[in-house]
C-alpha cells in the first residue's frame, strides 16, 4: 500500500490565514479561492460544518471584505470523495492504485477558546478506488462514466479537463482520484 500526503485548503501562504481548530478537536476545512464557480459558492454564502457559520466569519476582520465574494474551489470534496489537479507537481498521483491512501493535511490554528498552536494537521483521507490522468481514464472507462464518477469534482463540473501548458511547451494533464466509501 502507498500513502501520499497532500496539503490542501487555505493557509498563510494561500489565503492569508490558517483554518479554525476548535477545542473539541473538530475543525473547519477552509477551501482555497478561485476565479469562477458554476454553483456560485463564495466564502460569504457558504456555511461551514461547525456551528452553521458562514466561512467568511473565520477570516480575520482585515480580510473579510476582500474575501467575502471570492468563489471557492471545493477540491478535494468529501461528499463523493474526489480530488483533481491539472498541475505538474501532482502528476505522480496518477500512479495511485486501488487501496492506496491519499491523506490530506491543512494548516489549522486554535479558534476562540481553543489554544492549539498553528500547525499542520491531518484532516481526512481517501481510500483510493480510481486514479489516473483524465485522458487515460476516459479511454479506459468512457467519458460518460468518468464524468458520472467525478461529477462533484470542481474540475469536471467546470470543464477544466485540458491540463496546463508550461514553459518550454510541456503540458500536464488533469489527474483525478476517487476514494471509496471506506
Amino acid at each position: 500500500m502507498n500513502v501520499v500526503l497532500l496539503r490542501v485548503g487555505i493557509d498563510t501562504g494561500c489565503g492569508g490565514m490558517a483554518g479554525p481548530l476548535f477545542s473539541d478537536g473538530s475543525f473547519e476545512f477552509m477551501l482555497i479561492d478561485c476565479d469562477r464557480n458554476l454553483k456560485g459558492r463564495t466564502y460569504g454564502n457558504l456555511s461551514g460544518r461547525h456551528g452553521g457559520r458562514k466561512l467568511i466569519e473565520y477570516f480575520p476582520e482585515r480580510l473579510q471584505r476582500k474575501m467575502c465574494d471570492c468563489f471557492v474551489h471545493d477540491d478535494p470534496e468529501f461528499n463523493s470523495w474526489t480530488y483533481g489537479d491539472p498541475t505538474r507537481p501532482k502528476q505522480s498521483l496518477k500512479k495511485l492504485k486501488n487501496g492506496d491512501l491519499l491523506v490530506f493535511y491543512a494548516g489549522l490554528s486554535g479558534w476562540e477558546k481553543c489554544t492549539a498552536p498553528a500547525a499542520l494537521y491531518i484532516i481526512g483521507f481517501f481510500n483510493v478506488a480510481i486514479a489516473g490522468l483524465y485522458p487515460d481514464l476516459v479511454t479506459q472507462y468512457s467519458k460518460r462514466k468518468v464524468h458520472d464518477q467525478f461529477a462533484e469534482n470542481w474540475h469536471i463540473a467546470h470543464a477544466d479537463t485540458n491540463g496546463r501548458r508550461y514553459k518550454r511547451g510541456s503540458k500536464s494533464e488533469l489527474v483525478l482520484v476517487k476514494g471509496g466509501p471506506r
